[in-house]
């Protein structure tokens, strides 16, 4: 038995016990060689004799790894490999080729192959690539692992805090997502207001829609209220075709005011009417209203009654 094998069988950590392994090679004896020196170390290993069983075995189960001969009869390698990665980015490949068509097999590395293997070789080398690979992938499943118990203990849609306060903020913008109760979001410039915003978003029965942004400070008064509302053609002199508002292209998701508290009194009275009546139709327009969540963020802080507008809307005031 050689030493590879041999360390790999008394030392569980060397191997990804039970890696599923699809084998596609056309040489029977070979092919029959490398299931057994797998097999015996522990891996779950289903041969293919050719490229189009290969693919055919492919498209019925999903495997780990896949080590595929170069040159095939009928569909090669290069289709294996092209198909495996078009079916599962994450499943690794590695290569077997002749020495004379190296060139091809480092092609296929930048195709994706994991690595490539020339023959004739050793049982040994084979063993140790298909390792590494098992080693890969078991890093790649811990960091996965990892990631997904930060994300439910610390993390939330990119939000990330370990503290008590942070936490409380988590635990609150979980409770109230799903919700269509009047929301005020409260933090210094640069805390993550924006953050927090996404985050009640993605989390709500809206998040199938679109979250619409408007930067209020960035628009002087008179295209302000044309971008938010919109007009119809004809509606008033220059209108030579319809626009959409961004109330009404926010329509079922949620529309974003940053630095609400820029805008004119004027505007924020029309905003304030939209959100009571649910209405957002532009200028000389007839289209049916609109329903979204309107979460609004002043630059400055200013009074929470002025944000906080009656409604079916939702309100998300920041100050």
């Amino acid at each position: 038995m050689s030493t590879v094998v041999e360390r790999a069988i008394i030392s569980g950590k060397s191997v990804m016990k039970g890696m599923a392994i699809l084998l596609v090679d056309d040489e029977p004896l070979i092919r029959l060689s490398m299931v057994d020196a797998l097999e015996a170390v522990g891996y779950d290993v289903r041969a293919a004799a050719s490229g189009t069983e290969g693919l055919e075995v492919l498209r019925q189960k999903a495997f780990d790894l896949i080590i595929t001969d170069l040159r095939l009869p009928g569909v090669d390698g290069l289709t294996v490999l092209k198909a495996t990665k078009d079916k599962s980015p994450e499943t690794e490949v590695v290569m077997i080729t002749a020495h004379g068509s190296v060139e091809s097999a480092v092609g296929a590395m930048k195709l994706g192959a994991f690595d490539y293997i020339t023959k004739p070789f050793q049982m040994d080398e084979l063993l140790l690539i298909v390792e590494r690979v098992g080693r890969v992938i078991a890093l790649r499943r811990e960091n996965q692992d990892l990631k997904e118990t930060l994300e439910s203990k610390f993390c939330f849609n990119g939000i990330l805090g370990t503290n008590t306060q942070m936490r409380g903020v988590l635990d609150k913008i979980k409770t109230v997502a799903g919700t269509d109760s009047t929301i005020l979001i409260l933090g210094e410039s640069g805390t993550g207001k924006e953050l927090v915003a996404n985050a009640l978003h993605q989390n709500s029965a809206r998040s199938q829609h679109p979250l619409i942004k408007v930067s209020c400070a960035a628009l002087p008064e008179t295209l302000l209220e044309a971008e938010l509302f919109g007009h119809e053609k004809g509606a008033f002199t220059g209108a030579l075709r319809q626009r959409r508002g961004r109330f009404e292209l926010a329509h079922r998701g949620t529309l974003f005011l940053d630095e609400i508290g820029e805008i004119s009194p004027v505007v924020r009275s029309s905003c304030c009417g939209c959100c009571r009546n649910a209405n957002s139709s532009g200028s000389g327009a007839t289209r049916p209203s609109t329903s979204m969540s309107v979460w609004c963020v002043p630059r400055k802080r200013i009074c929470a009654k002025k944000c906080r507008w009656d409604g079916s809307a939702r309100i998300y005031s920041t100050a």
